[in-house]
């Protein structure tokens, strides 16, 4: 796999509030490693009790995408390594917090990672999930045109963010009973930084054909089409390959913005970010990343 177009973006929902999600990849030039990890929302009365300016998720959300570059430059994704991984962060986060934190502040990540290949002329992906990140191919060109330059993500002014998250009451004593449990890794899916989470995965691995191409990312953008039922998840790819994930997001918050949304118990708004991974049909003597 010679040739391919990475395109990512992310776009935070509180004006006062580092995003919690982020992306990346690694390209080792036959192979590529993508990944979308999304921090869940903190339940604390004040955003930031450990790291300054940054949440026990989003610090988690971020440091494990850093490992991930390093860890997996030279090797494919597997679960052990990352529960080896998982490993040195719990210990970093002890060190950092300096005194002992509730259970149910420890940091929790949705996350999807794909390691991708090629195979006989067909593209191989093996995909593990780790609760609610999203993960969608699409073949054929879509009217792709990699050389226009990619729109930047819509500005996000919505509010502030509010304690717990704005959760209140039973919910958020819910929530909190039920982030103790996942950092005993009891009835989870989610990765924390208990190492064993790292085997909670959903694998599956797919073959496709050239032309293809691969969307991952946080549910705070599949609401569009999980949530909203604003658009397909057809559309959301076509919209990415036409104006990259950037134009998807944008989408995604002038929705929100314009349109009054059905109460339900859970955010107006979420962190959002995801990374599009474009291999054309066709073998040619460049290879171009964006």
């Amino acid at each position: 796999m010679t040739e391919f177009w990475v395109d990512q973006a992310g776009s935070g929902a509180y004006m006062d509030m580092p995003s919690e999600d982020v992306t990346g990849h690694v390209a080792r030039g036959g192979t590529i490693l993508m990944w979308a990890i999304d921090g869940a929302s903190p339940l604390t009365d004040e955003p930031f009790t450990v790291f300054q300016n940054e949440s026990n998720s989003g610090w988690f959300a971020r440091r494990l995408s850093e490992c991930l570059k390093t860890r997996f430059v030279e090797q494919t994704f597997n679960p052990a390594q990352l529960r080896e991984v998982i490993g040195e962060l719990r210990a970093e986060f002890i060190q950092c917090s300096g005194c002992p934190v509730p259970d149910w502040s420890w940091p929790v990540a949705a996350a999807v990672m794909v390691e991708v290949s090629e195979l006989d002329g067909r593209v191989r992906m093996e995909v593990h999930r780790y609760s609610d990140c999203f993960f969608a191919t699409a073949q054929g060109t879509l009217e792709a045109d990699v050389t226009k330059a990619r729109r930047m993500a819509d500005a996000v002014s919505i509010g502030r963010w509010k304690p717990a998250s704005g959760f209140s009451g039973k919910t958020l004593a819910s929530l909190r009973e039920r982030r103790a449990r996942q950092q005993n890794n009891e009835g989870t899916t989610a990765l924390t930084l208990n190492p064993e989470s790292a085997m909670n995965a959903s694998a599956v691995l797919l073959h496709r054909e050239r032309p293809l191409h691969v969307l991952v990312g946080s549910d705070g953008v599949s609401r569009l089409w999980e949530s909203y039922a604003a658009m397909t998840i057809s559309d959301a790819m076509s919209v990415v390959a036409r104006e990259g994930v950037g134009g998807l997001i944008a989408e995604l918050r002038r929705f929100e913005a314009c349109v009054v949304l059905p109460q339900k118990d859970e955010k107006p708004s979420d962190d959002a970010c995801c990374i599009h991974l474009f291999i054309p049909g066709s073998i040619r003597s460049t290879c171009t990343k964006t």
